[in-house]
């Protein structure tokens, strides 16, 4: 196991080619493979905030391999104002105690599927596809 086989399972596609309907998905997938039975399971650690094998292969949770701000921060858009995840205060994800930096901090991934799963919800509760 490596992370050749932790990608194929919870992040097979590459963000950038993820449609925005589907871009909360793929981002709520990739964070239940950072829950610890998952990492054991492939051999993978987290290290700050991305993950590592033991051969030194590395996957960064980052703006290039967030299928959400693939879709939602750009110029035009107001940078991140339109991603689910954003808060009506205009907290982004990155900001101090929100859930992506607390995973980054801690390795703790339930509150960013928390969010994720209650934005799939209320997006769901609206009548539209997620994102």
């Amino acid at each position: 196991m490596s992370l050749a086989t932790w990608k194929k399972e919870f992040c097979p596609a590459p963000a950038s080619e993820c449609e925005e309907k589907d871009a909360l998905a793929h981002v709520l997938r990739k964070y239940l493979g950072t829950r610890q039975e998952a990492l054991e399971q492939h051999g993978v650690e987290k290290k700050g905030n991305g993950l590592i094998d033991r051969k030194g292969h590395a996957f960064w949770f980052g703006v290039d391999t967030c299928a959400l701000c693939m879709c939602y921060s750009s110029a035009e858009q107001g940078a991140c104002s339109k991603c689910p995840l954003t808060t009506r205060g205009g907290k982004r994800c990155f900001n101090h105690n929100r859930p992506y930096r607390h995973w980054c901090l801690t390795g703790d991934p339930e509150p960013m599927i928390r969010a994720l799963r209650r934005a799939i919800k209320k997006q769901e509760r609206k009548g539209t596809r997620p994102c």
